[in-house]
């Protein structure tokens, strides 16, 4: 029984982490108001990627990936607030926090842009997690990038 409880839970966090992961995703997808196909497949190949994340189902992720897109659109200051909030679900978690920010950065490199809005969506995320921010994660000193 103490076996099926712990997989019980360990089911429950990946959720919670692969829905913080999906929501960062969105919230930098859409920090610049452009929605770039590259920024939806680099966050698909995420999920193939650490071992926590292979154990999701890709098309329910995907799913979650497109609610939060939908919800931004419609409102993206509830949808950010409803994003932060799935994201700050995560903070208690060693790996997650991490892997979440990391993943929204390569969603924000992507498209090969990294506009202010991404910049400060990836510190928002990083509050929401309890990461100090780029100083913490070796990125002291990125420059937004624009390209016309």
């Amino acid at each position: 029984m103490p076996d099926e409880v712990m997989t019980e839970g360990s089911a429950l966090e990946d959720e919670i982490l692969v829905e913080g992961i999906m929501a960062a995703g969105a919230l930098i997808a859409l920090a610049d108001e452009k929605l770039d196909i590259s920024e939806t497949l680099t966050l698909e190949s995420l999920l193939a990627g650490p071992e926590l994340l292979q154990r999701c189902n890709t098309e329910h992720a995907l799913g979650l990936y497109s609610f939060y897109v939908k919800l931004l659109r419609e409102n993206f200051s509830q949808g950010k607030e409803e994003a932060l909030e799935a994201i700050s679900l995560c903070r208690e978690d060693i790996e997650g926090p991490a892997l979440i920010v990391r993943g929204g950065i390569a969603v924000a490199q992507a498209d090969n842009e990294l506009s202010e809005c991404e910049v400060s969506m990836i510190e928002e995320i990083c509050e929401a997690v309890g990461i100090e921010g780029f100083d913490t994660l070796g990125m002291a000193g990125s420059k937004p990038t624009e390209t016309n």
